[in-house]
């Protein structure tokens, strides 16, 4: 397959998903009533912002030529470090700031087994996948 046919398939993919999405934007406008209100639509942001960061992230590491299975599991392992801080009676920013540091701690993690000790960065992304569960 030459390079202009794999554009021209990519391009028909993309669009044939736009498209389903755009007709079930105007199905769900249709079936339900309050869906253009402002609280649904604040309530869909706040539930797709999490995987619209992992997923702007995930772009820099796939555009390296890199992959990283571990990013659920790693967003588990923060979200309970800023629950259970919040619980132990911290104010929220330092909640935040704790989970930013685990994730840092974690990618530190991975990044030493990668840079330091050679490890295939493939393998220590399964085995981080793995120790964070």
């Amino acid at each position: 397959m030459s390079s202009g046919t794999r554009l021209f398939v990519l391009k028909s993919y993309q669009l044939g998903v736009g498209i389903v999405l755009i007709a079930l934007i105007m199905l769900m406008a249709v079936i339900v009533p309050y869906f253009w209100t402002a609280n649904n639509l604040l309530e869909v942001l706040r539930q797709v912002s999490p995987i619209a960061m992992l997923t702007a992230v995930c772009t820099f590491v796939i555009l390296t030529v890199g992959i990283n299975l571990s990013v659920g599991s790693a967003l588990g392992v923060c979200a309970m470090l800023a629950i259970v801080t919040a619980d132990a009676g911290l104010p929220r920013i330092a909640s935040i700031a704790f989970a930013v540091a685990g994730g840092a701690v974690v990618d530190a993690i991975n990044g030493v087994f990668v840079a330091r000790f050679t490890l295939q960065a493939f393998i220590v992304i399964l085995a981080a996948l793995t120790y964070l569960r």
